[in-house]
């Protein structure tokens, strides 16, 4: 499943966010271990795994200013629940061409 870091270049639907809420008890213990040890394609791939059973044709991963606004989203919002660490200001979307 193709992987666009930043805006791709053609039209495209949101099938929606796919974020990492873990706030609390084991699971951020996890969170925590994961971001010190845990390698990053891993979580692409569980990403992008996540987006396909929804039926998406890509993920895109982006810290575009008007994408996030649409989100509804402080800054904030989205670095806690950002399911890539190596991108922590972004958002991850499941999208259909």
């Amino acid at each position: 499943m193709p992987i666009y870091i930043g805006l791709p270049d053609k039209g495209y639907k949101v099938l929606g966010r796919i974020s990492d809420k873990r706030d609390s008890g084991f699971d951020e213990v996890g969170r925590g271990f994961d971001e010190a040890f845990g390698e990053e394609r891993h979580r692409m791939r569980n990403c992008a795994n996540q987006a396909k059973q929804h039926g998406a044709d890509a993920i895109l991963v982006t810290d575009d200013e008007n994408v996030i606004k649409a989100f509804k989203l402080m800054s904030k919002e989205v670095r806690e629940s950002a399911p890539l660490f190596e991108h922590k200001h972004s958002i991850v979307l499941a999208i259909k061409f």
